[in-house]
């Protein structure tokens, strides 16, 4: 073993009868620089989400135990300060997002009604797909069939529609009048559409009455909602 390591020692320690020295020092410096920078990038790598939770054990316990609860990721959003592009956002919502949002996060505040307001609405009942993708996740946690991967992607959501909840006030009356002002939406719609038609067939003469009397309907069962002073 010792005469080996002897024999390696001279191969390494004698002149090289091939190259010069100004090739064996520039081979060993770009060596150099693709070594660490494959074991940089390796040991960034190591450190990222991906990385870290490929291993079920520490994506079943220890990643799901690190993540924040809605109750303490609402509190932080609540205190912290908002963000400049989150202002933004919210000052371009119309009011009929800012209504869905709002009953969302009602829906959170009081899970067993909003329950089963979210199962009478379907995607025509919001402005948006993400509205309607939100909706979709929301009526999920208040039935407790939500994931803990899932859940890990919508914690921010779910806090801001918290806190926005906690900050407008959380009475089910008012979780009511926003059901009936996402009902009032989506007949509106479907009245507008019908309404530029100037060549309805006797069924959707039909329906545009129907719409037309939903509306009525809806907007005095708004009318009729207690005071939420």
């Amino acid at each position: 073993m010792l005469e080996l390591v002897k024999r390696y020692w001279r191969t390494i320690n004698r002149p090289s009868a091939y190259f010069s020295l100004g090739f064996l020092t520039l081979g060993g410096f770009i060596a150099g620089v693709v070594f660490w920078g494959a074991f940089n990038t390796a040991l960034e790598f190591s450190g990222t989400e991906v990385f870290c939770t490929g291993c079920h054990e520490m994506r079943d316990n220890t990643f799901a135990e690190l993540g924040l609860t809605d109750d303490l990721a609402a509190a932080l959003v609540s205190r912290a300060p908002i963000p400049e592009s989150v202002t933004r956002r919210r000052t371009q919502l119309t009011p009929r997002e800012r209504d869905e949002r709002l009953f969302l996060g009602l829906c959170l505040a009081h899970p067993i009604e909003g329950n089963a307001l979210l199962d009478k609405l379907d995607v025509s009942h919001f402005t948006g797909a993400s509205h309607w993708e939100a909706a979709t996740h929301v009526r999920r946690v208040v039935a407790g069939e939500a994931q803990a991967r899932e859940d890990q992607a919508w914690a921010p959501t779910i806090a801001e529609l918290t806190a926005l909840a906690s900050r407008e006030g959380t009475s089910e009356a008012a979780l009511q009048e926003l059901f009936w002002k996402l009902r009032l939406g989506r007949t509106e719609d479907e009245l507008k559409a019908l309404e530029q038609n100037a060549d309805l067939s006797l069924e959707e003469q039909e329906r545009l009455r129907e719409l037309q009397a939903l509306r009525l309907s809806i907007l005095e069962r708004i009318r009729s909602q207690p005071s939420q002073e």
